[in-house]
């Protein structure tokens, strides 16, 4: 159980302090996506040599108008829309997603929210992802396009992996604001409707309680 929540970093998490168990968490993390990594890199390695760094502007242009900007997905006007809106919530999402991840090692990540209109904009666009990913999915299993049939299973996979980071910041979110309420703190700031706001309030019903 955890004994304290003022630091996720310094609560002890079945005997285990909280500061030791992510930084686990985070080298495992690590030396999984080395590993995946060093897999697909493997053929590459392998192939013909193709020298990249000729034409600098010019890749960098195409990096801005493809890669960023998401150029050909409105092609698709249906899963286009939903891969841009997937993408600009991950974009929205970054920054916050570093101090969640250095919340759990070090003290210095663990300022509160300013419930300023980044955390709002935040909590409605991981709202929006987690619904696009439910759709994506469905878009993927019911309705079957010729496109996706070779590579439906690993596109799965990384939905699931999408939706799980969303519902992890949302849960963080709603959580801290119904256990700080129930101690009669300040709740902070959850936008109406967004998903943070309604796993709040479920947590707030269940009536939680903190062991010390």
């Amino acid at each position: 159980m955890v004994d304290r929540i003022d630091s996720i970093a310094q609560a002890t998490f079945w005997l285990v302090r909280g500061s030791d168990l992510f930084l686990f968490l985070h080298l495992l993390g690590l030396a999984c996506f080395a590993f995946i990594v060093a897999r697909r890199l493997k053929p590459l390695l392998a192939a013909q040599s193709d020298p990249r760094f000729d034409r600098p502007l010019e890749r960098l242009g195409r990096l801005l108008q493809y890669g960023l900007a998401q150029w050909r997905h409105p092609r698709y006007r249906f899963a286009g829309a939903l891969h841009i809106l997937i993408f600009s919530g991950f974009l929205i999402l970054v920054g916050r997603a570093v101090v969640l991840l250095g919340a759990g090692v070090s003290d210095w990540f663990a300022a509160p929210g300013t419930g300023g209109w980044y955390e709002a904009v935040a909590a409605y666009a991981a709202t929006i992802v987690c619904i696009c990913v439910i759709v994506e999915v469905i878009h993927r299993l019911v309705f079957k396009p010729a496109r996706y049939a070779h590579r439906s299973a690993d596109s799965l996979f990384l939905l699931g992996m999408i939706a799980v980071l969303m519902v992890s910041d949302s849960l963080f979110e709603g959580s801290q604001a119904a256990i700080h309420a129930s101690q009669g703190g300040n709740a902070g700031f959850l936008p109406l409707f967004s998903l943070p706001w309604i796993l709040g309030n479920l947590f707030g019903s269940a009536s939680l309680t903190v062991l010390r």
